[in-house]
């Protein structure tokens, strides 16, 4: 399991009786394209959401630029 957010999102997703996979970054890790990608297409994913985040402020912005090109890439698949 991953962290807070993805903790939450998992828990209201589970009262809605939806099935998900709640994965941490030795799973799914947003810097590594194509890992990511033999993961999303193996696991036939019907939605992605990612859960991530620095709480550092001054890691914020190397963050945002990692998660943008993830969404981006994985949208592309």
């Amino acid at each position: 399991m991953g962290g807070q957010l993805g903790y939450d999102v998992e828990k209201r997703f589970n009262t809605l009786d939806i099935e998900n996979v709640n994965v941490g970054i030795n799973d799914f890790d947003r810097t590594d394209k194509e890992k990511n990608k033999v993961y999303i297409i193996k696991s036939k994913l019907d939605v992605l959401v990612l859960c991530d985040a620095y709480t550092v402020a001054d890691k914020k912005s190397k963050c945002m630029n990692d998660h943008m090109g993830a969404v981006k890439y994985t949208s592309d698949l």
